[in-house]
């Protein structure tokens, strides 16, 4: 018994590294994505852009499906 609750401890630890990891890289993508609106803000472009939203959300279904998260 002491042997699983280590392991359980351990699949544990290991989530919640995984858990900081996705925080850190939603912070970054978050960053990017104030780059690019002050761009299109400086440049009077248009702020959303429809066929860029379909590509970002295409990667990542396509992303999902690859690894049987659809």
């Amino acid at each position: 018994m002491a042997r699983y609750m280590t392991t359980i401890q351990e699949v544990r630890a290991e989530i919640e590294e995984i858990d900081r990891e996705m925080i850190e890289l939603i912070h970054r993508r978050v960053s990017l994505a104030e780059k690019v609106l002050e761009s299109k803000q400086k440049e009077s472009m248009q702020i959303n852009d429809t066929g860029q939203n379909h590509v970002v959300l295409d990667r990542a279904v396509d992303a999902a499906t690859e690894r049987n998260l659809d």
